[in-house]
């Protein structure tokens, strides 16, 4: 699993880096869903709506919505169950990157056990050149087991 992990991450964040070159961050446009084929169960790409207030979830694969224990695709971040334990740190996440136009990195609690689930976020700006981020690219993948778990 560990293995598995870094894997889903490093190779996301390795995507990112690598459109973005010297910039601050690569365009949504530039970003192929063809080159990401075994990584889109894994990734959720969500767009800043009402000037950032909310999210839509724009595409959203079926590991990633499972580990965050709601379906997202399609839905607005207001829409979904407050209730669950990961929304308002799913939320933060989306924040922070957005913000600051820099990875970020988080461990978010799954809804339906509180296992613990591993997220980069990644920002895109709406148009290449841009330096404001309107979207962002995350990866989701279950966190290391520890203590013999």
């Amino acid at each position: 699993m560990a293995r598995k992990q870094r894997d889903v991450l490093d190779r996301a964040t390795a995507y990112w880096r690598r459109k973005r070159g010297e910039r601050p961050m690569p365009a949504r446009t530039e970003i192929d869903p063809a080159e990401l084929a075994g990584l889109l169960p894994h990734i959720v790409v969500a767009e800043a709506v009402d000037g950032g207030e909310d999210y839509v979830h724009r595409i959203a694969g079926e590991a990633a919505e499972s580990l965050l224990g709601a379906e997202i695709h399609g839905a607005r971040l207001s829409g979904l169950d407050a209730d669950q334990p990961g929304l308002a740190n799913w939320r933060r996440s989306l924040d922070l990157a957005r913000q600051s136009g820099q990875p970020r990195f988080a461990t978010l609690r799954r809804s339906a056990d509180g296992r613990p689930v591993r997220v980069v976020c990644l920002p895109l700006s709406r148009r290449p050149g841009q330096t404001k981020a309107d979207f962002v690219l995350s990866a989701i993948s279950e966190a290391e087991r520890t203590n013999g778990r």
